[in-house]
């Protein structure tokens, strides 16, 4: 657990361009909770994700239910001889006003006893059990095979490219959320960028839309439009000088990414009503 900037979550990003969600529990914010892929043959996997507090009061995570597997919280320690080992902790302290990562080479969860493989590309249900906020149902994302279990938190945070992309995500659910009067229930998924583009979905309720958002060299990522099924046309996006090749990779990533979350998500951004442009001179949007 540290006490470190946003821009370390770039650990939890590690696919071209960006696919990542996040949830709001109150004040708690849950960052790209993810599982990597694991072998035929795999008896555990970790589970990753960062949990910003928000809140005046520490928050404690008691436990990761799954249907798929046991999970344990485990965090790195060095043994007597020097050796160094994953030890079991009973929680996961979220401090007031603090950011903690579940990562490669700090606290995790990891899954044990692996019921089936896990493979690339899907979505698997887990519960969050808090001590204040109690029970909260989520999903995780299945990221490529995690390769590189020695890789630190600090290896990955000098990784420039990533490092840009996580500060990009977080700054994109900023904006967002703002727009959207940060509401606590608002779910924000899928989020796809490439270069100064991002395309996100949100839904609340049986409220949804997808959102163009740009990235201005001075200003950072502002709203740009908000669209329903049209956003997924070539036109929508080339109109407001998207270039070709960056619309048809948000295009494509959306359009995967979208069939992952399932019809119920897809038919909330498919049912917003036209589409607003807004551009920076906007300040607020209000759900439908």
């Amino acid at each position: 657990m540290t006490k470190v900037g946003f821009l370390l979550i770039a650990i939890l990003v590690t696919i071209q361009p960006v696919l990542a969600h996040e949830f709001r529990l109150n004040n708690l914010q849950i960052i790209h909770p993810a599982i990597p892929a694991t072998s035929l043959n795999a008896t555990s996997a970790p589970i990753y994700m960062v949990l910003a507090n928000e809140s005046d009061q520490a928050e404690r995570l008691l436990a990761i239910e799954t249907d798929f597997g046991t999970v344990t919280f485990q965090r790195p320690a060095i043994a007597d001889d020097g050796t160094s080992r994953m030890e079991v902790v009973p929680h996961i302290d979220i401090p007031s006003g603090e950011i903690v990562h579940l990562a490669r080479g700090e606290i995790r969860g990891v899954v044990d006893g692996l019921s089936r493989p896990i493979f690339e590309g899907g979505l698997l249900p887990a519960v969050l059990v808090f001590e204040r906020r109690g029970r909260f149902e989520m999903f995780c994302m299945v990221d490529p095979p995690d390769d590189d279990e020695n890789e630190t938190l600090e290896d990955a945070a000098n990784s420039g490219d990533r490092t840009d992309r996580a500060a990009d995500l977080l700054a994109i659910n900023t904006v967002l959320r703002a727009e959207l009067g940060n509401k606590p229930d608002i779910v924000i998924a899928p989020v796809v960028l490439d270069g100064a583009f991002a395309v996100a979905g949100w839904t609340h309720g049986e409220a949804g839309a997808r959102v163009l958002l740009r990235r201005d060299t001075n200003d950072g990522w502002y709203v740009e439009m908000w669209s329903g099924e049209s956003l997924m046309l070539p036109a929508t996006l080339s109109s407001i000088g998207v270039p070709r090749s960056a619309a048809e990779t948000l295009r494509r990533e959306l359009s995967a990414s979208e069939a992952l979350l399932g019809r119920p998500f897809t038919e909330r951004f498919d049912n917003y009503p036209g589409t607003v442009v807004i551009g920076r001179n906007r300040s607020s949007f209000a759900i439908p």
